[in-house]
C-alpha cells in the first residue's frame, strides 16, 4: 500500500547522483558545465561592463594617491623653506660661510601638466614683452626688489666698528653656552629636513613600483576585454537558441516540481489512509472482544456462532437514481435486478441468522448480530480506504512515468544548452 519513500530522501539523492564524484575535465567531451557558472549574452556583457568599471576604479584609486602625494609636497615645500630660514639665522649668528641648504622646489610644469592650458595675464604680458623685445614686468619688479635689498654685510661690518663692547669672562661663557645650543639647533633642523626627504623619497619609489604593478595589471585587464568582446560576439550569436532553450529547461523543472509536490501530496494521503486502516484494525479487536464477552470460547456452540459472526455477506444499499430520460427501460430493469437481488440477500440473511435451531435468549443472537453489522461497516470502510489506497498508487505510478519522462527532456535540454 505505501512504498515508504521519503521525499526529501529523495530529492537529496537526486543532488548526490547529480554531483558526487563528478571529476570531470573542462576539456573533456561529457563535461556538463554547472548553472552558476553557464553564460549568456546578458551576463556576459554585465562581466564587460564590471570589468571597465573595475579599470576605471584603479585609475582613480591611482590618480587619488598621486594627488595625495603632491599636497604631501607641498607642504614638505613649505616646512623645509622655514627649517632653512631659520637654518640661515644660526649661520649669520655663528659666523658660517658657505653652508650650502638644500630648497626643495615644485616644477609646475611638470607635476601638474593639466595647467598647460591655463594662461593667466602675467603670461599674456611676458609673451608681449618678448615679443617687442622688453622686458617683462616680473622681471623689472625683481630688479627693483633687488636694487632696494640692503647690504647686510656692510651694515654688520659698520655696526661692529662702531660697537664698542668690553667683553668679559661671563660674556665668554655665555657666548659658548648660546653658540652650543645653536650647533645643536642646526644639526636637529638639518636631521629633520633629511628625514622628511628621505620619507618622501621612500614614498615615490613605492609609488613608482605600484605603477609598474598597475599597468601590468591594466594590461591584463584590457587582454582580458577584448577576450569577452569576442565571446560577447560569439554569444549574440546564440542568443536567440539560447533564450529558447532557457525556457524550455524553466517548462521543464516547473513541470517536474509539480509533478513532485503532486507525488509528495499523495504520499501524504498513503500514510493519513493507513493510520484510517489502524484504527479501523483497533475497532474490530474491541468487537472481537466484546463478541468474547457475548460467546466465550468454551461455549458449545462457539465455533458455528464465530463462523456466523465472521462471514463476510455483502449488503446492496439502494442508489438514487437520476431523472428518467432516453434510457428508461434499460433503468427500470437495473432496479428490478437489483430489488431481486436485495430479496434474496435478505431471504439469506434470515435462514442465517438462526444457527442450528439456537435460541437466540439462550446465546444473545441480538447482541451479536449488532455487532457483525459494526463490524460489516468497518469492513465496508476498510474496503473503500483500500480501494482509495489503490486509486492512489495508480495516480503516483503514473506520476512517476512522467516524472521520469521530464526528467530526461530535462537531460537532454541540459546537454543541449
Amino acid at each position: 500500500m505505501h512504498s515508504g519513500e521519503d521525499p526529501e530522501d529523495r530529492k537529496e539523492i537526486e543532488i548526490a547522483r547529480a554531483t558526487f564524484g563528478d571529476y570531470k575535465l573542462k576539456t573533456s567531451g561529457d563535461y556538463t558545465v554547472p548553472e552558476n557558472q553557464r553564460v549568456n549574452f546578458s551576463k556576459k556583457r554585465q562581466q564587460m561592463v564590471l570589468l571597465e568599471g573595475s579599470i576605471h576604479k584603479l585609475k582613480v584609486d591611482f590618480n587619488q594617491k598621486i594627488q595625495e602625494l603632491k599636497l604631501r609636497k607641498k607642504e614638505i615645500v613649505d616646512h623645509v623653506t622655514k627649517l632653512n630660514k631659520r637654518l640661515g639665522e644660526i649661520n649669520t649668528e655663528l659666523q658660517v660661510k658657505n653652508d650650502a641648504l638644500f630648497e626643495p622646489k615644485i616644477d609646475k610644469a611638470v607635476e601638474y601638466p593639466e595647467n598647460f592650458f591655463e594662461i593667466t595675464d602675467e603670461d599674456i604680458e611676458a609673451h608681449q614683452a618678448k615679443k617687442a623685445g622688453q622686458k617683462s614686468a616680473r622681471e623689472q619688479q625683481d630688479e627693483e626688489e633687488e636694487e632696494e635689498k640692503p647690504d647686510f654685510r656692510k651694515q654688520q661690518c659698520v655696526s661692529r666698528k662702531n660697537a664698542k663692547v668690553q667683553s668679559t669672562d661671563i660674556d665668554k661663557e655665555f657666548a659658548q653656552i648660546k653658540h652650543i645650543e645653536l650647533v645643536f639647533e642646526k644639526e636637529q633642523k638639518k636631521k629633520e629636513i633629511d628625514e622628511l626627504i628621505s620619507a618622501f623619497d621612500d614614498e615615490i619609489r613605492e609609488m613608482q613600483k605600484e605603477k609598474y604593478r598597475l599597468e601590468s595589471d591594466l594590461k591584463n585587464a584590457e587582454m582580458k576585454l577584448i577576450l569577452f568582446f569576442e565571446e560577447l560576439i560569439l554569444l549574440k550569436s546564440m542568443e536567440s537558441k539560447d533564450i529558447q532553450l532557457t525556457k524550455r529547461l524553466a517548462s521543464c523543472r516547473q513541470e517536474k516540481g509539480q509533478i513532485l509536490k503532486e507525488i509528495n501530496e499523495i504520499s501524504r494521503k498513503l500514510k493519513d489512509k493507513k493510520k484510517e486502516i489502524d484504527e479501523i484494525k483497533e475497532k474490530e479487536e474491541d468487537l472481537m472482544i466484546k463478541f468474547h464477552d457475548h460467546c466465550p470460547e468454551r461455549s458449545d456452540k462457539y465455533e458455528e456462532i464465530r463462523k456466523f459472526f465472521e462471514k463476510i455477506i455483502k449488503r446492496r444499499r439502494r442508489v438514487e437514481k437520476p431523472e428518467k430520460g432516453e434510457n428508461e427501460d434499460e433503468d427500470e430493469d437495473e432496479d428490478a435486478e437489483e430489488e431481486e437481488e436485495m430479496e434474496e440477500d435478505e431471504d439469506e440473511d434470515e435462514d442465517e441468522n438462526t444457527i442450528a435451531g439456537l435460541s437466540p435468549e439462550e446465546y444473545k443472537i441480538e447482541e451479536i448480530e449488532k455487532l457483525r453489522e459494526d463490524r460489516l461497516d468497518l469492513y465496508e470502510d476498510k474496503e473503500k480506504i483500500l480501494q482509495f489506497i489503490n486509486d492512489l498508487e495508480v495516480q503516483r505510478k503514473r506520476l512517476e512515468n512522467k516524472e521520469r519522462a521530464i526528467k530526461t527532456d530535462l537531460e537532454e535540454t541540459e546537454e543541449e544548452i
